[in-house]
């Protein structure tokens, strides 16, 4: 569980990346998948798992501008929910 934490904060962006990728496999698993231990285990982490996650979220400037387009084109070919 420590090596997954170190991966996360990995200052390399693929490892970084694939870290997180575990957690979002981890986390889309059903319960009948996950161990009592292994719940228990990430559970004790999530203290310090939190803030990493987080952390990775925060994008470059040229992927918000990529976002913030896709945004735009999404909300243009929607129908209003009014």
């Amino acid at each position: 569980s420590s090596f997954m934490l170190t991966a996360t904060s990995d200052t390399n962006p693929t490892v970084s990346m694939e870290a997180c990728e575990f957690w979002l496999t981890f986390a889309s698993q059903t319960p009948d998948v996950i161990s009592p231990d292994m719940s228990d285990t990430v559970q004790n982490l999530l203290p310090q798992l939190i803030p990493l996650l987080l952390k990775n979220m925060v994008y470059p400037l040229e992927k918000q501008q990529e976002l913030m387009y896709q945004n735009e084109v999404d909300e243009s070919d929607a129908v209003d929910r009014v």
